[in-house]
């Protein structure tokens, strides 16, 4: 199994862990808050017999990510544009699944709806559109496609 680890410079300058696992269709799975990439460790080898390169990473603040000092660097945006620039490292030009659990299902949704031509397929767990808001979830159902 080829591994690859790397150090991923985010587009502010904060160093983002990242890891490739064998090769094939590119999954990346995001972890929840509060956790790392070692949350989906166990899912390597299964996802790598099946034929596919398995990206994990940490997001900043979290794992073997930097951790920036200013409050204002941790953002649903940012958490986004680290996803993408994880998958130009892992996966350039490729058309990836995203997915992860929680949190990270949540950015999967969001990186999806803003990046169709690059996601091929959503893995989501334990995750939602992220409101209890009824207002703004009819909203999100609308916007992607649904009803509500």
């Amino acid at each position: 199994m080829t591994t690859l680890i790397a150090e991923v410079i985010a587009e502010d300058g904060v160093i983002l862990h990242a890891e490739s696992h064998g090769a094939g269709i590119p999954v990346i799975l995001s972890n929840g808050l509060c956790t790392t990439c070692e949350n989906f460790r166990p899912q390597v080898e299964a996802f790598v017999a099946a034929g596919a390169q398995l990206i994990l990473w940490d997001y900043r603040g979290h794992g073997r990510s930097g951790s920036p000092d200013d409050p204002a660097a941790y953002t649903f945006e940012r958490v986004l544009s680290d996803l993408g620039r994880v998958l130009d490292w892992a996966a350039p030009g490729r058309r990836v699944v995203v997915g992860g659990g929680s949190f990270g299902g949540l950015a999967a949704l969001h990186f999806a709806r803003r990046n169709p031509a690059r996601v091929r397929g959503l893995i989501l767990l334990g995750t939602g559109p992220g409101f209890k808001n009824p207002a703004a979830t009819a909203r999100c159902h609308r916007a992607c496609g649904g009803s509500g």
